[in-house]
């Protein structure tokens, strides 16, 4: 079995494998997704109905100048914890904006 990750689009993952003889699967139905009849999953679904779904999660990296005591103290703490202190930071500090 192989696995052919596609760029672009919707985040997609094809799972396919090579036959020796496909007429050994006769009782099986043959999909082509290049067939007209084939659905386009991305017909008409844009990002924002994806968030409303699921949240993706990306990794940022941040600069930022502390003072010493701050940084010492951001040093000893674990990176799950900074990340949900800095995500439940910036959806307060958002909401206020709004």
């Amino acid at each position: 079995m192989h696995v052919k990750a596609l760029a672009g689009g919707l985040p997609q993952l094809n799972l396919f494998c090579e036959l020796d003889g496909p007429d050994d699967y006769y009782f099986l139905e043959q999909v082509n997704e290049n067939d007209s009849w084939f659905p386009n999953l991305e017909e008409g679904l844009t990002i924002e109905e994806i968030r409303k779904v699921e949240m993706p999660v990306e990794a940022i990296n941040l600069k930022l100048k502390l003072p010493i005591d701050q940084v010492e103290w951001l040093n000893t703490q674990k990176r799950a914890k900074i990340n949900e202190m800095f995500k439940d930071f910036i959806y307060d500090y958002w909401k206020k904006q709004t």
